[in-house]
């Protein structure tokens, strides 16, 4: 952050508020090289465990190969810790001999 507020400063200082701002909106290479990790990770362990949950109780379970919601989070998936509590607490609730309604869950 501290080197965007920088750059803003010098922006200004060349008679340039509108790229100052700019320097402060607009994402920071840092952003972009996490969100491309986020993506060979994910990319990694699909090679690896072929699209489908490799640990928990949702364990062999496919993942769709296009999400809708987005790709940042399938790593998380596939490892199962994705929405952890929630998992945990479906298995406590669960009934071996009943089943499970889904009300609204995406």
């Amino acid at each position: 952050m501290r080197k965007r507020v920088r750059k803003a400063v010098r922006k200004l200082r060349a008679g340039n508020p509108r790229r100052a701002v700019s320097a402060l909106v607009h994402p920071h290479h840092t952003e972009t090289r996490i969100v491309t990790a986020k993506a060979r990770v994910a990319a990694h362990l699909r090679d690896i465990h072929g699209n489908r949950v490799a640990h928990g109780p949702f364990r062999g379970m496919r993942l769709p190969e296009r999400a809708s919601w987005g790709q940042s989070d399938v790593s998380a998936k596939i490892l199962a810790v994705y929405e952890r509590q929630i998992t945990d607490r479906l298995v406590d609730l669960a009934d071996p001999k009943g089943g499970l309604i889904d009300l609204g869950a995406a």
